[in-house]
C-alpha cells in the first residue's frame, strides 16, 4: 500500500488525523481541556504540524465544528423535531441522515460555550440562528407549534449534557413520549390564561454572614461568564472588591467555592419551592415550569450549565451536582404535596423533563422568548392527568432518594 503522493495529498491526510484527534481528546477531556499538545500526542504528530495548519486551539475547534460536529448535531435536530411535530410528518433531512452520539454531544457542548469565544460565536451562532428559522421556532408560525418545537430542540441538547452528568438525571422517556403523543394530539389547547395568575418569584438565600453571600454571588457571575476552568480565586476576589485572603477565609480551595456556589443555587430552588404549599400538583409543576423559562432566568441558567460541564469530566463536582439535583427534586415534591406513590413518580419525571429543557434554554438562550406569555398551568394539567392515567395503568414506580 503506498502512502500520500503529493505534498497536498499529505496535508489533507494530516487534517483529518488532527480532527480525529481533536474529537477525541475533545471526548475525554471537554473544551477546556482542548491543547496542541495533547492532539498532536493523540494524532501521532508534533505540535509544530498541529500549529502549522491551526493558529489556535479556537480555529481548530472552528474546523472540527465545520467537518466533524455541524452536520451530525443538526441531523440530530431534524430526529427531535420530526418525532414532536405531527405537522412536519418524516420529510427527506437538509443532511444525510446519522447518529453518532460523541460527535452529538460534544457539538452541543461547542454550542453552550461558543459565546465564550469570539472565534467561534463567529461561525457556530449564526449556523444555530439559521437552524431556529428553518425549524419554524421564530415569529409568523403558529404559537402552538413554536412551542412545541422549541421545547423539542431544548430538549434535544438538555439530554446530551444531563445525561453526560449522570443518567439519573434524565426523565423516564418513555412516559415522556407517551405524554407527548398525548399533548401534541390537543392541536386546539389554549397556551396563555388569566394575567391574575402570577408565578413564585426567585428567593435569593441569604447565609447570615454578608462577605459569604457576596463571594458566592460573585462566583456565580464569574461562572457564568467564563466558566468552572476560566473561574479563579483572583478573579472571584476582585469581583467581590475583597482580598484574596478573604476568599480563603472562608474556602480552602475555587473547587470548594464552585461547589458552595452550586448548592446555592439549589437553595434558591428550593426556597421557592416553599411558596407552592398551597397549590395542586399541576399548579406547583407549572410554577416550576414557569421559572424554567423564564427569559428572566437566562444568569442562572448560565450559571447551571457552567457547572454541569465542568461536572463532566469532575467526579466530585458530577456528585455535588447529582446531590443539588435529587435535593431540590425532593423538596420540590414534598411541597407540591401528593395523592399517592402513582403520581409522585408521574410529578418527577415531569420535573426531570423540565430540569432538561432547562439546560437546554442554557445552551440556546433565544428559545426562552418562544415560553413568554404561557401559562403552564393548562399545559400541564392535562398532561399530568394523562400521566396519572398511565401510571395507575400498571407502570412501577421507581422513585429516588437521597438515602
Amino acid at each position: 500500500m503506498t502512502g500520500p503522493r503529493t505534498r497536498r495529498d499529505r496535508v489533507a491526510l494530516n487534517d483529518e488525523r488532527i480532527l480525529d484527534a481533536a474529537v477525541v481528546v475533545l471526548d475525554r477531556f471537554g473544551i477546556d481541556g482542548l491543547s496542541a499538545r495533547r492532539v498532536a500526542e493523540q494524532a501521532g504528530l508534533s505540535t509544530g504540524a498541529i500549529y502549522g495548519r491551526f493558529e489556535n486551539t479556537d480555529e481548530l475547534l472552528v474546523e472540527v465544528w465545520n467537518r466533524r460536529l455541524r452536520s451530525v448535531v443538526l441531523g440530530g435536530l431534524e430526529r427531535s423535531i420530526r418525532m414532536s411535530d405531527p405537522a412536519v410528518g418524516d420529510p427527506d433531512p437538509v443532511v444525510p441522515e446519522s447518529f453518532d452520539p460523541v460527535a452529538e454531544r460534544i457539538g452541543a457542548f461547542v454550542i453552550a460555550l461558543a459565546p465564550r469565544s469570539d472565534v467561534l460565536s463567529e461561525v457556530v451562532v449564526p449556523d444555530v440562528d439559521a437552524w431556529l428559522r428553518a425549524m419554524g421556532v421564530g415569529p409568523g408560525n403558529p404559537a402552538t407549534s413554536r412551542a412545541r418545537r422549541a421545547i423539542a430542540i431544548a430538549a434535544y441538547f438538555g439530554a446530551m449534557l444531563n445525561g453526560s452528568v449522570s443518567e439519573a438525571l434524565h426523565p423516564d422517556w418513555v412516559l415522556c413520549l407517551r405524554w407527548w403523543e398525548e399533548a401534541r394530539a390537543r392541536e386546539t389547547l389554549p397556551l396563555s390564561g388569566p394575567v391574575a395568575w402570577l408565578p413564585p418569584t426567585r428567593i435569593a438565600v441569604e447565609s447570615g454572614n454578608p462577605e459569604l453571600d457576596v463571594l458566592l454571588l460573585a462566583t456565580g457571575e464569574v461562572m457564568a461568564r467564563a466558566g468552572v476552568a476560566g473561574t479563579t480565586v483572583t478573579r472571584i476576589a476582585r469581583r467581590a472588591g475583597v482580598p484574596r485572603s478573604a476568599v480563603y477565609a472562608h474556602f480552602d480551595s475555587k473547587d470548594d467555592l464552585v461547589q458552595a456556589c452550586i448548592f446555592q443555587a439549589t437553595a434558591n430552588a428550593s426556597a421557592s419551592a416553599r411558596r407552592l404549599k398551597s397549590l395542586t400538583a399541576p399548579h406547583g409543576v407549572a410554577s416550576v415550569a414557569h421559572r424554567v423559562t423564564d427569559p428572566a432566568g437566562r444568569q442562572w441558567r448560565r450559571r447551571r450549565i457552567e457547572g454541569l460541564l465542568a461536572a463532566i469530566y469532575s467526579p466530585a463536582l458530577a456528585s455535588a451536582v447529582l446531590l443539588a439535583e435529587v435535593e431540590t427534586e425532593n423538596e420540590l415534591i414534598m411541597r407540591i404535596g401528593l395523592i399517592d406513590a402513582g403520581e409522585e413518580y408521574a410529578l418527577r419525571q415531569l420535573l426531570r423533563f423540565f430540569d432538561v429543557l432547562a439546560t437546554g434554554l442554557a445552551v440556546v438562550p433565544e428559545l426562552s422568548t418562544v415560553f413568554e406569555g404561557i401559562d403552564w398551568r393548562i399545559v400541564l394539567t392535562p398532561i399530568t392527568e394523562q400521566a396519572s392515567a398511565e401510571i395507575f395503568g400498571g407502570m412501577r414506580p421507581s422513585l429516588i432518594t437521597t438515602g
